[in-house]
């Protein structure tokens, strides 16, 4: 699918809030099989699912492995997690096509783990091992300017990236942003800046939901987008997480899925495919029907509200995207 990953997202993220867009993140041909088997029941229950993409997420060193954070403190232990990473990669690009029917497929998005794009040598050489064990695209989280320049050199490999920006749990401050006019635009230059290294779309996390919403409005200028707690919009795709399905988290916050009611101390005797089957379709049907994610009070005053909302934040001129605009 990667040659044509491109036109077909941009194409999907015309469709309006009545089509939703879900990217699923995950872990394990288990839990791959359960969302497949709750997508095909919401769709003969008629409602409109589609699961567009699946992401292998680097989190699992959180929620399986049980460490406190994604970061990775020394280069053997990044070198031992990506080998983790590629594997579940393989696993789940396997169960994908052989759990969902051929012209519903998702596809297979693999998070670059911490240290693992340091360097485009390093980026294309890692990204490439994904695509060779079932991979459709990457998705690397943009932390700092430099890199835009690893987005770069993996497009020019022809290795499809989706750039991930606000909350970057590699190395980012876990809070939310763009609440005010200085953020807000900021990350909107952040976001044309991965458009022209030549990102396919972005994956937008803990964004004000206004921010968001401009983010994700039709643009001939634009790309596509997946938003993560990061409220609704009208056209951006919705991130769910298997995970947060079942295991509520171990603080208080009344933004996840009301599915969860376990704790870790349950996993993983709760974790059961039958029950992820379960919670999963119940998060996926609040996501069709807009019952989830609940919107959070912003906290952008009026004046800076009015401003965002009149923002085209892909106003600057086009540069690399504008060939591949054309292209799709």
């Amino acid at each position: 699918m990667s040659h044509n990953l491109f036109g077909y997202l941009a194409e999907q993220s015309k469709e309006s809030r009545e089509t939703p867009r879900l990217k699923i993140n995950l872990y394990r041909d288990y839990e791959v099989a359960a969302v497949a088997s709750s997508a095909m029941k919401l769709l003969k229950e008629g409602l409109p699912c589609r699961v567009e993409c699946v992401m292998v997420s680097d989190s699992y060193l959180m929620t399986h492995m049980g460490q406190s954070a994604t970061a990775l403190e020394t280069p053997a232990a990044q070198a031992e997690f990506f080998d983790t990473m590629k594997d579940l990669t393989k696993e789940v690009a396997g169960e994908v096509s052989r759990s969902f029917p051929a012209n519903i497929r998702p596809f297979v998005l693999a998070d670059m783990p911490d240290g693992s794009t340091a360097d485009a040598e390093s980026a294309i050489k890692n990204a490439s091992q994904m695509l060779a064990v079932g991979a459709d695209a990457v998705k690397l989280e943009i932390f700092s300017s430099d890199r835009f320049e690893i987005v770069n050199a993996l497009t020019n490999a022809s290795i499809p990236v989706i750039s991930h920006l606000g909350y970057t749990p590699q190395n980012g401050e876990n809070r939310s942003v763009g609440n005010s006019i200085e953020e807000a635009l900021d990350l909107f230059a952040k976001a044309r800046m991965a458009r022209d290294a030549g990102s396919i779309g972005l994956v937008l996390e803990r964004v004000n939901e206004f921010v968001n919403q401009c983010l994700c409005r039709p643009s001939l200028h634009g790309i596509p987008s997946y938003s993560i707690f990061s409220g609704q919009s009208d056209w951006g795709g919705q991130s769910l997480n298997v995970w947060d399905s079942i295991i509520k988290p171990e603080f208080k916050n009344s933004f996840f899925p009301d599915t969860a009611t376990k704790t870790r101390a349950d996993f993983p005797e709760c974790y059961t495919k039958e029950t992820l089957a379960a919670s999963m379709y119940e998060l996926m049907r609040q996501a069709i029907t807009l019952a989830y994610p609940r919107s959070p009070v912003s906290k952008l005053s009026q004046a800076d509200l009015r401003q965002v909302i009149c923002t085209d934040p892909w106003r600057e001129a086009v540069q690399s995207s504008g060939r591949r605009l054309r292209a799709a």
